[in-house]
């Protein structure tokens, strides 16, 4: 995946400094009593970590985007039909339902499982090479359902 809404957080001269990591780098390396080995070490870290010394200044934020989602879980209730029909029905069912609970992943973005300009949304050409980009989208959202359905 390409994480490109940290990337560009993170080339950033001020929003990038507000990444803990980059920040303790950037102390080591403006820190007169760091060794010189402790500062070109953070500096290395720095380079190919935050910046990349790509052509794009710390756009390729390449990582894995490898998930495993709780998809959904569902429950349903009958209620006795001796109860229901003491309501005036022949049957009452009850239904909770939730959609997308949990997500475990190593991925820093959004989500792994949004892209740039969705699956078949933009151009032709987009789709091409926009595959695999998160880029300032929303994340999947968690939705429950309650249902009641009353038989007569």
């Amino acid at each position: 995946m390409t994480n490109l809404t940290d990337a560009f957080r993170k080339s950033h001269p001020l929003i990038g400094r507000n990444i803990k990591a980059v920040a303790e780098l950037e102390a080591t390396m403006l820190n007169p009593a760091s060794t010189a080995d402790q500062r070109l070490a953070a500096a290395r870290e720095w380079a190919d970590k935050y910046k990349a010394l790509s052509p794009y200044d710390g756009l390729n934020q390449n990582e894995s985007g490898d998930f495993v989602r709780f998809r959904e879980l569902g429950i349903t209730y009958t209620v006795p039909t001796s109860f229901a029909r003491k309501l005036g029905f022949s049957d009452i069912v009850l239904n909770l339902t939730g959609r997308n609970l949990a997500m475990f992943t190593g991925y820093t973005g959004i989500d792994p499982e949004v892209n740039q300009v969705g699956r078949g949304g933009g151009s032709a050409l987009d789709n091409n090479y926009l595959d695999s980009v998160d880029a300032w989208g929303l994340p999947i959202p968690t939705r429950y359902t309650i249902s009641v359905r009353f038989g007569f």
